[in-house]
């Protein structure tokens, strides 16, 4: 799954760790997806959107399961850690991939910075 800007051109800033996650996300759910109906342009902005999720909350641990309700309107993830988390399947497809991918590298880079401070003080000690 390619993970493009607005423009169309791909992003090189995701890292490869979110690119997996969005790439588990299609593995796991993208057949059911479509046979629910949606287009691959739905499938990869929910993927991006659970991608950003995974990312808020990557102090959870990895995903290690994508679930969509039997509605199809939400989309849940298990990570290593509870709690379950969940994100609207209708709010995701109002935006694009690429706004989501902009979100998630943010998430990504605001809890590298977090971290940096840590080590810096373990080192320092």
């Amino acid at each position: 799954m390619p993970v493009q800007a607005a423009d169309g051109n791909p992003l090189q800033s995701v890292p490869a760790g979110m690119r997996a996650s969005a790439q588990g996300f299609e593995h796991q759910l993208g057949g059911r997806l479509r046979e629910m109906g949606m287009s691959e342009a739905q499938i990869d902005t929910l993927a991006a959107a659970a991608t950003k999720e995974a990312t808020r909350h990557a102090g959870q641990g990895e995903v290690a399961q994508f679930m969509l309700s039997k509605d199809g309107n939400t989309v849940a993830l298990r990570q290593e850690h509870p709690p379950l988390r969940e994100f609207s399947v209708a709010d995701a497809l109002a935006k694009r991939p690429a706004e989501h991918w902009r979100e998630a590298v943010a998430l990504n880079q605001g809890a590298q910075q977090e971290i940096q401070p840590e080590r810096d003080a373990r080192a320092i000690a």
